[in-house]
């Protein structure tokens, strides 16, 4: 029941061949399947960085359009105040008797700009 177990040095060498080789198989493997996890995810990264890039678009372009409400609202505002400004003097021009019309234009007129500014 007692074997000797002996190594030679051809079956030595022959050993460490055939681990380097079950090494680089190894290796081999898990490379390719490290490329084929990495082109299985490449779309999905590729649709993540798109959509980002679209949402940084989107939140530039949201807040360009609310300054263009802002001001568009302040236009509106301003074109209110002067309609009826115009109105008071057509007003005053015809009948000649308007001035209380024509002093709320003015003070309406002059507090639009002094809060515009």
């Amino acid at each position: 029941m007692d074997t000797i177990i002996t190594f030679t040095p051809a079956s030595l060498i022959a050993g460490i061949v055939a681990a380097c080789a079950g090494f680089s198989s190894i290796a081999a493997a898990v490379g390719l399947v490290i490329k084929w996890v990495q082109s299985a995810k490449a779309p999905a990264k590729r649709v993540d960085e798109r959509l980002a890039a679209l949402e940084n678009t989107v939140e530039d372009y949201k807040e360009y359009f609310d300054n263009d409400k802002k001001r568009m609202e302040s236009i509106e505002t301003g074109s209110k105040v002067t309609q009826k400004a115009i109105l008071a003097l057509l007003s005053h021009g015809i009948d000649g008797n308007d001035i209380d019309a024509l002093k709320a234009a003015k003070a309406e007129l002059q507090e639009y700009l002094i809060e515009k500014n």
